[in-house]
């Protein structure tokens, strides 16, 4: 995929603003990533090398140098979504995730845990508002 036309092609419509619009924001940026086959970019940790058979009969795993190169920009993409994806206050609370995967699981964490107390609060204000 180009990298010039990945952002306009990966939009996310709603900013997440915190734990009152997580689970809308969630399902969104799952269709948002997934529908290029991205998501194990939320899931996974990078490319396995894959095991090879060397001529002595040994196995020996490698991973090309294009097939990371390829992850890594991937990988990059795919947190910049993210992060176009947050509300300025929360990108720059969060900014410091270096991978699609540690943000998510970071915000998942934080606003997607319903025992939360700010997602306890955030619910009690909406039902009294």
């Amino acid at each position: 995929m180009e990298g010039n036309n990945f952002s306009k092609l990966v939009t996310v419509p709603v900013a997440l603003k915190g734990g009152s619009n997580y689970l809308l924001w969630s399902r969104l940026v799952k269709t948002a990533i997934g529908r290029l086959g991205l998501w194990s970019h939320i899931t996974d940790d990078g490319p396995k090398p894959v095991a090879n058979e060397t001529e002595e009969g040994e196995e020996e795993k490698t991973l090309t140098k294009a097939e990371a190169k390829k992850w890594v920009q991937e990988d990059l993409m795919v947190l910049s979504v993210l992060q176009g994806s947050l509300d300025v206050p929360l990108l720059e609370a969060y900014s410091y995730s270096e991978t699609p995967k540690h943000l998510w699981e970071t915000l998942l964490e934080m606003f997607g845990n319903i025992s939360n107390i700010s997602r306890v609060f955030e619910l009690k204000r909406a039902i009294n508002s």
